[in-house]
């Protein structure tokens, strides 16, 4: 309940009493470890993993890296032994790691985290594919900025590709629910092929994410706002159409993957 409060404080604009409820649960589920670690040892987790995002919220990245690691390890502890029920959970906290370690500076951990999750992804979208796909496109949006952010540009054109692959299939299957997640994989795609100098390729795919804006936009006015996110802080938009460019990829790459509240 208090992690589940937490999660409520966050989404009303309250981070520092969200962080504080978010902190007693797991003060909580710690002390409840020591009686039968098995019986909480997934709640612990999940607390965990949302004390990342309230640590985020409030920058204090190292500390949400601590306890985003922590979530990961426990993960891998649980889906050893349980994999259907943990390995989702495994591959959520992969990408948030991922998110951490970059904002660190961190980029070749970061790399491997994300590289990791997409593997995770691709296999449950084999059993899963309409639970998973969604997951697996932003993993492969993170990847490609983890590339980018290494300098290994064809390796992130061919992960931000799929992502936009995967989810033009997402929006044709359930319209409405998908096109803001398009928008941003369409701009990661225009400004990969404009690092690598295909000006021409780079121009029809920001066109098509101002397409889809507009009618994004037309159709809710005021409730539809891109998160353009400088990665890193020096970039600037928009990208020149050269090898050198430093280009601009928006949120998916610095964009954590929140768990939904806990049942109690």
């Amino acid at each position: 309940m208090l992690s589940n409060q937490g999660i409520g404080l966050s989404h009303v604009g309250r981070p520092e009493e969200a962080l504080t409820a978010t902190e007693e649960a797991i003060a909580l589920y710690r002390r409840l470890a020591l009686v039968d670690q098995d019986a909480v040892a997934s709640h612990l987790a999940l607390a965990l993993n949302n004390l990342g995002s309230r640590m985020t919220e409030l920058g204090r990245w190292e500390e949400a890296l601590a306890a985003t690691s922590e979530a990961v390890a426990s993960y891998r502890r649980l889906a050893a032994t349980n994999p259907d029920a943990f390995n989702p959970d495994l591959a959520m906290s992969l990408v948030n790691v991922s998110v951490d370690l970059n904002r660190l500076g961190r980029h070749r951990e970061a790399l491997d985290a994300s590289r990791e999750a997409v593997a995770m992804y691709r296999r449950l979208v084999l059993t899963s594919p309409g639970l998973s796909e969604p997951y697996l496109a932003l993993a492969l949006n993170t990847l490609g900025t983890r590339f980018t952010d290494l300098g290994q540009l064809e390796e992130a054109l061919t992960a931000t590709e799929e992502a936009v692959a995967i989810r033009r299939s997402l929006v044709q299957s359930t319209p409405g629910a998908f096109e803001p997640d398009l928008v941003s994989s369409l701009t990661n795609l225009s400004v990969d092929l404009s690092h690598l100098g295909r000006c021409e390729e780079a121009l029809p795919a920001i066109e098509e994410a101002v397409a889809v804006c507009r009618r994004l936009v037309q159709d809710n006015p005021g409730g539809f706002e891109p998160e353009p996110t400088p990665t890193p802080s020096t970039q600037t938009w928009p990208p020149v159409c050269t090898t050198s460019a430093p280009g601009w990829r928006t949120s998916g790459g610095g964009k954590r993957l929140s768990p939904p509240p806990a049942r109690p």
